[in-house]
């Protein structure tokens, strides 16, 4: 059907009606015509505006996407990336500082043994024992020993607790792109 054929179609009887309303000199019967006509004609141009609404909705819609696809999803892949890296780093720091911790621990527990077995021994005045002088040096010796490895431990504990800060930030990273993907 043409665009004439349906335009006749529709305004046809209208166009009738105002042709002998117009003839017939009734000023009301034109009036009520005129009416039908604009309103059948606001009720294309609205079915047409809502069309147009829908369309410019989804061409918004598609623009957000490839807006998204093209410029932030690229960033939150370099942001997992980041985490990634920033998650492994701290992990092997963490274990790092924990397996140079672990000797001077476990040698600070053998000297406190030994040197323990060794007052034991003095107390009970048993063969073999240094004297007192000699078992204030050792536990001076001892004490400075674990001073020592005690800052060693701290400094290695301040660090995991750094590391541990890193894992903090990526957690944020992870909620952003969460968020983006959301």
């Amino acid at each position: 059907m043409s665009n004439v054929e349906s335009l006749t179609a529709q305004y046809g009887p209208f166009a009738a009606e105002l042709t002998a309303a117009l003839a017939a000199g009734d000023e009301a019967r034109t009036h009520e015509a005129l009416e039908a006509i604009v309103q059948l004609r606001e009720s294309n141009l609205f079915g047409e505006l809502r069309k147009l609404t829908d369309d410019l909705q989804e061409s918004l819609k598609r623009f957000r996407l490839s807006y998204l696809a093209n410029k932030r999803m690229p960033d939150a892949r370099q942001s997992l990336d980041h985490v990634l890296a920033m998650t492994n780093e701290a992990a092997h720091k963490t274990m790092d500082l924990i397996e140079r911790s672990v000797p001077i621990a476990d040698r600070a527990c053998q000297a406190s043994t030994a040197l323990s077995d060794l007052w034991g021994r003095f107390r009970a005045k048993e063969s073999g024992v240094p004297d007192l002088r000699a078992m204030i040096e050792r536990t001076m010796e001892f004490m400075m020993a674990v001073q020592t490895d005690a800052g060693t431990v701290r400094n290695n504990l301040n660090e995991v607790v750094m590391a541990q800060g890193n894992q903090d930030l990526s957690g944020q990273i992870i909620r952003n792109v969460k968020e983006l993907v959301g």
